[in-house]
């Protein structure tokens, strides 16, 4: 099977094996191929169902799930986060930091400006935290972001939120 249609045939799956294929054999990922049946079940899971996806500053994939009280957009919305928040945090971040096997954390300051006769100074700074699981589930994508907070209050203020547009 060639390398395009195996892409082809995990597309018609509902999966999407390219970041896998690094220039590999695509017999190597042939594995990674599931029955749609098998796709389906787990999607049943309204909680493992992708939001969004969006690739960070390193290349990897970052995705956010629907999530429950604990984990995923669910769980965000708490802290007064936006997806705008979530993507420029792992994005563009100050710091990005793994921690154990598969955990990435992100640290990226949100800055307030004020600005008068064309000279803008940082008027307040806060430090905005993505904690990502990066373990790839069964559609290819990562379980993705577990939480996302402000360093301190861990709710943001609708500044940070602003600031990130």
């Amino acid at each position: 099977m060639s390398k395009t249609e195996l892409i082809q045939h995990a597309s018609e799956a509902g999966q999407d094996i390219r970041p896998q294929l690094r220039g590999e054999s695509p017999r190597d990922f042939e594995a990674y191929l599931e029955p749609k049946s098998e796709l389906k079940t787990r999607a049943a899971n309204p909680a493992y169902v992708p939001v969004k996806a969006w690739w960070d500053n390193k290349s990897s994939r970052v995705a956010i799930r629907q999530g429950n009280a604990s984990w995923g957009w669910t769980h965000v919305g708490k802290h007064n986060v936006s997806m705008a928040m979530m993507e420029k945090a792992t994005r563009f971040p100050q710091s990005r930091v793994r921690q154990g096997v598969d955990t990435l954390v992100y640290r990226t300051p949100a800055n307030e400006y004020r600005c008068w006769l064309a000279v803008c100074k940082i008027y307040q700074s806060m430090t905005v935290v993505v904690v990502v699981n990066t373990q790839p589930l069964s559609d290819g994508l990562p379980k993705g972001v577990i939480t996302t907070y402000c360093a301190g209050p861990t709710v943001c203020a609708a500044w940070v939120r602003k600031a990130a547009g």
